[in-house]
């Protein structure tokens, strides 16, 4: 579990940087890690099976993330 955190958290961190990099703003690498905290966090303190918004947020997160590295690993 501990291994997973650490590569999510690695990649994620890459992609909010390279996001930041290609965007030349901070606010869409902070709109995704908020929307990403929001659904993991959500998920924890409940403890309970996920609900659609907590995964649809952390689905939008990487996908966003995906996105604004897209034009940087492809150009």
């Amino acid at each position: 579990m501990t291994a997973t955190q650490i590569a999510l958290s690695f990649f994620g961190g890459i992609a909010f940087y390279v996001g930041r990099m290609s965007t030349g703003s901070l606010v869409i690498c902070m709109v995704l890690h908020a929307a990403w905290d929001f659904g993991s966090l959500g998920i924890q303190a409940t403890e309970r099976t996920p609900r659609p918004i907590q995964l649809v947020l952390m689905a939008c997160a990487y996908v966003g993330s995906v996105v604004a590295v897209w034009p940087i690993v492809f150009a």
